[in-house]
């Protein structure tokens, strides 16, 4: 049991001097006879900085308490390559109870710590992608919020069912109406029945051909009727399927009464 389980065993003395390998622990160490290693310390074994450790803290408190878990160690194989481990020991005594050698086991923790680090490596490549990504995003919405708030045209979005889910600034001036109040309502809530109607037609036309359409549109205000130049598209979602419309409106009102005027000066 002792040679063929498949993990590291050995004993020190008190002097840290190998007594005892066992057959996995020559293998993985890339020996093939425990003559060349018995009697040497196992020092010889580890990376300067583990030898000290393991002379300093490990053995002297070792043989005083007869237990240690769960200790990192850094192997150096017999080609070079460096192993890392965690060993734990408990401790042999004789009939006066007095420690004589230890029994350790030693776990190969190379693999596992590779990928602990390239797992910490990607989780702070993420998080630095995150924070750039969440700049970005920042940036384009102070960016669209700029356009929406200081765009002379009308702008607005509606689910399939009509429902606002946001509308610019010049929107709210327009019809007197807040973001807020609007959004989740549709156009026969805030509107007179002829225009609620002229609104829906356009936004069901463009959703049942699954193409933008252009058309104009004669809006009542304060000051009398406005003639509006509207763009009205289908919005997609993730799946590719119109999931709204979303619109822009241009004031064409003094531009059309001064097509109109020139078009009577051409017949005159």
């Amino acid at each position: 049991i002792y040679h063929n389980a498949p993990a590291m065993l050995h004993s020190v003395n008190k002097e840290g001097r190998l007594v005892r390998v066992s057959d996995h622990w020559l293998k993985a160490l890339g020996y093939d006879d425990k003559n060349e290693v018995i009697g040497e310390k196992l020092t010889r074994f580890l990376t300067e900085e583990s030898g000290r450790y393991l002379e300093t803290v490990i053995i002297p408190e070792f043989f005083k308490t007869g237990f240690c878990n769960d200790i990192p160690y850094q192997f150096v194989k017999k080609d070079g390559e460096m192993m890392e481990v965690l060993l734990s020991a408990i401790g042999e005594r004789d009939a006066d109870g007095n420690i004589t050698r230890s029994l350790a086991v030693s776990i190969d923790m190379t693999e596992r710590n590779r990928a602990e680090e390239s797992l910490k490596r990607a989780k702070e490549e993420l998080s630095i992608y995150s924070k750039e990504l969440e700049r970005q995003v920042k940036k384009r919405t102070e960016e669209i919020s700029s356009i929406l708030k200081y765009t002379p045209n009308v702008v607005y979005i509606k689910d399939r069912e009509g429902r606002y889910l946001l509308v610019n600034s010049r929107y709210e001036e327009m019809f007197g109406v807040k973001n807020e109040a609007i959004r989740g309502k549709t156009d026969n809530d805030i509107h007179p029945k002829e225009l609620a109607e002229q609104f829906r037609a356009g936004d069901l036309e463009v959703l049942a051909e699954g193409r933008s359409a252009q058309a104009e549109e004669r809006i009542p205000q304060a000051d009398g009727i406005h003639t509006y130049l509207s763009v009205k598209f289908p919005i997609y979602n993730e799946s590719g399927a119109a999931s709204g419309v979303g619109g822009i409106s241009a004031d064409i009102t003094e531009t059309k009464k001064a097509r109109d005027q020139l078009s009577r000066l051409s017949g005159n």
